[in-house]
């Protein structure tokens, strides 16, 4: 992966909103968050972890928690989930049609959901 898809501060994420285009702009990616969270949740009563994309074209590591936010880990965790359940509320809410998000094309082209959109 690379480090553009790293999720912005949950300042950032709680300002703008929890809907789905202010997070897409805000999180863009629930990948690391969630690890995070999951591994969390099987390392109870072990030190602190945090999670990493490294940036194999730079070689580079880009960590998901700033050394200052570690000992928020929790605030962090409730504001993401927050957020995916805002997004799981609207996939399974009869009453909101569905709609593609056609801003950026790469992402239908190998969608096996693409001709539902159009």
């Amino acid at each position: 992966g690379g480090a553009e898809i790293k999720p912005k501060s949950i300042e950032k994420i709680k300002e703008y909103g929890f809907q789905r285009s202010a997070l897409k702009s805000t999180i863009g990616s629930f990948q690391m968050p969630l690890y995070l969270y999951f591994v969390r949740r099987r390392q109870i009563g072990r030190p602190l972890i945090n999670a990493a994309i490294y940036n194999l074209r730079l070689s580079q590591i880009e960590y998901f928690l700033k050394s200052q936010e570690i000992s928020r880990i929790e605030e962090i965790e409730e504001v993401f989930i927050q957020a995916l359940t805002s997004i799981v509320c609207e996939i399974v809410d009869p009453q909101i049609n569905f709609s593609g998000d056609d801003q950026d094309q790469r992402y239908c082209q190998n969608c096996p959901f693409f001709y539902l959109c159009r």
